[in-house]
């Protein structure tokens, strides 16, 4: 073999992750065939179980986007993660009998499935469904609007130390970990700190 030409295992490898992602957009296409039926017959009873199997197939897409390097799915899969993340809080059906919540619920899949066309990366992919993962965003807040609006106080707290809080917990961790000796107890001021950051993140 020149060295010009794909090395056997190069050839392999190509091989292996075409069949992986092959794999991946039947597997994908399974979950979301799952998700549009379960939307379409969302009932008050079966709520918890409903919402929670259809978190359970956009977070199973989401991971093997991941493992595929589906960058465009991955970001769109992401944002729809969160909007159903919203709904897991509800213990109690929103209102379902106008059928307002089921069709932002089928846009956004249909978002997701459309998503599974951009074989692109980076910033392409990214681009490529910006405005998908901008309509769920925006589906997202129409949602906590209308179903969740006692959820949006806490939402905002919950967010609030997502990008503040955990940062400085964690660095102070980190600070005290950087003093520890090499050898030796762990001093009783770095135990203390590792038991604030976890009650904290608790």
């Amino acid at each position: 073999i020149s060295e010009d030409s794909v090395s056997p295992m190069d050839l392999a490898e190509a091989q292996l992750q075409q069949e992986l992602r092959s794999m991946f957009d039947i597997d994908t296409q399974t979950y979301l065939h799952t998700y549009f039926n379960l939307v379409q017959q969302l009932q008050p009873s079966s709520w918890v179980a409903d919402i929670q199997e259809l978190y359970r197939c956009v977070h199973t897409i989401k991971g093997g986007a991941v493992t595929v390097g589906a960058e465009a799915i991955l970001h769109v899969s992401t944002v729809l993660e969160d909007l159903l993340s919203d709904l897991r809080v509800a213990k109690i059906a929103p209102p379902l009998e106008d059928g307002c919540l089921a069709q932002m619920l089928l846009e956004a899949g249909e978002l997701l499935t459309n998503s599974l066309e951009v074989k692109t990366v980076g910033d392409a992919a990214l681009k490529a469904v910006q405005s998908s993962v901008d309509r769920i965003v925006t589906l997202r807040g129409s949602i906590q609007q209308i179903y969740l609006p006692e959820s949006n106080e806490r939402t905002q707290l919950f967010q609030e130390f997502a990008d503040q809080g955990f940062d400085l917990v964690v660095l102070e961790l980190d600070m005290a970990l950087e003093q520890l000796p090499t050898q030796g107890q762990v001093p009783d001021s770095a135990l203390k700190i590792a038991k604030q950051t976890l009650q904290q993140l608790l």
